[in-house]
């Protein structure tokens, strides 16, 4: 009886308020910067329910925000034996896997991110940077074009675009990437460093 209501639980994944409304606050805590808070009570939440898929999330950002990358690989696991087809714990796991330098283990994951979200723009982020380290420069680069298609606007995307150009020899377009870089706020120091190094060695 119980397995049944488990599998009930699961596939209903029915939540009380209270479990709720404790993940809202632990969001917030997240939000506010006040990392401990959230993950206590974030915690509570997968202790008192264990199929609250989004509480791991929440959790494995956090243990990657703190340092722990090994937490952050088993969170994900744990949440992947509960939901294989969930994209962003394959994201989550493969963003851990890189930070630890698990680098190949870090592309299987972020490429089956990839197949169960084809627009999931942060894992292309992550997938061009694990194939970087790789040293896979055309599979790099197809990463991160793909990941300015979804994210016209993103600077980080950009510099690492022009990296990766460079590390082809393509400065011409690398410079390209840099200046469109430069135009952001997030990425315009580094990208400005980058475009003057870039035409000094012309």
């Amino acid at each position: 009886m119980q397995e049944a209501n488990e599998k009930f639980y699961l596939a209903s994944n029915l939540k009380p308020d209270e479990v709720t409304d404790q993940f809202n606050e632990a969001v917030t805590a997240y939000g506010n910067g006040d990392l401990d808070r959230a993950r206590r009570l974030l915690e509570s939440v997968v202790e008192t329910d264990k199929y609250f898929l989004d509480a791991y999330h929440v959790l494995g950002q956090i243990a990657l925000s703190q340092g722990r990358e090994k937490d952050a690989i088993d969170l994900y696991r744990r949440a992947l034996a509960i939901r294989g087809d969930y994209p962003d714990f394959h994201a989550g796991l493969g963003e851990a896997y890189l930070v630890s330098g698990q680098v190949d283990q870090a592309v299987e994951s972020l490429e089956r991110a990839i197949v169960y979200n084809p627009r999931y723009s942060e894992a292309y982020f992550y997938l061009g940077r694990a194939y970087m380290a790789q040293g896979q420069l055309v599979k790099a680069k197809q990463a991160l074009e793909e990941l300015v298609r979804c994210r016209p606007s993103d600077g980080l995307a950009y510099l690492s675009l022009g990296e990766v150009l460079e590390g082809l020899g393509q400065s011409a377009e690398a410079f390209v990437a840099y200046e469109r870089a430069a135009s952001c706020p997030e990425s315009m120091e580094l990208a400005r460093r980058r475009l003057a190094e870039l035409t000094a060695h012309e």
